[in-house]
């Protein structure tokens, strides 16, 4: 054999060696560092718990736009209000916040 096909044929068998041993390493668990914060064990934040966060957010914002208007001392006709919409399932409350007005 010449000495071009035995540096080929070696090449050849460390390829098939490496390709297995990384085929082998992944099949048992892989590296754990490059495992995504998806992959972990801690229980999902349940829908009321997200839905409810995002209601009192805007509660509070619509809070302090009506302190605020009091705060001018503009009167109690000039108010904030928030307008949350009920029938959302999304993960976030729909909402608009008014500015202050006269009536």
């Amino acid at each position: 054999m010449t000495q071009r096909l035995k540096t080929f044929l070696l090449l050849l068998v460390l390829l098939t060696v490496a390709v297995v041993g990384l085929a082998v390493w992944m099949s048992i668990g892989g590296s754990r560092v490059s495992r995504s914060p998806a992959d972990s064990t801690a229980p999902p934040i349940p829908q009321q718990e997200v839905v409810g966060f995002f209601r009192k957010a805007a509660q509070e914002r619509a809070s302090a736009a009506r302190q605020d208007c009091m705060r001018e001392k503009l009167g109690p006709e000039r108010y904030a209000a928030v307008t949350l919409s009920p029938q959302s399932t999304t993960t976030e409350e729909q909402f608009t916040l008014l500015p202050c007005y006269r009536q």
